[in-house]
């Protein structure tokens, strides 16, 4: 993704990622906005808080129009232990 902006900043464009879903997507997104200089102004956040409070701590934070970036080790979140444990694998089997 970097690798793109980076080619869209040459070419004098911006670049507007996107995040399907809710939940640990959205901060991945949000640290890769926080550091790209061409980054679009129509980022769309979708997910609605409440479904990333419980996944997650620090929750996300909407302040004037802006988001916080987590600031800890990794993508600055710590998981719910609990929401991992109970988690179900997805599996998808092509026919």
């Amino acid at each position: 993704a970097i690798r793109v902006a980076r080619m869209a900043a040459e070419a004098g464009m911006s670049v507007i990622p996107h995040m399907s879903g809710a939940g640990v997507g959205y901060v991945d997104v949000l640290h890769f906005a926080s550091c790209t200089p061409n980054i679009g102004a129509f980022h769309e956040y979708k997910g609605g808080l409440a479904k990333t409070g419980p996944w997650y701590d620090p929750p996300l934070r909407v302040k004037n129009g802006a988001i916080n970036v987590p600031t800890g080790p990794g993508l600055g979140i710590t998981d719910d232990a609990d929401i991992l444990r109970d988690a179900k694998p997805v599996r998808l089997e092509l026919k």
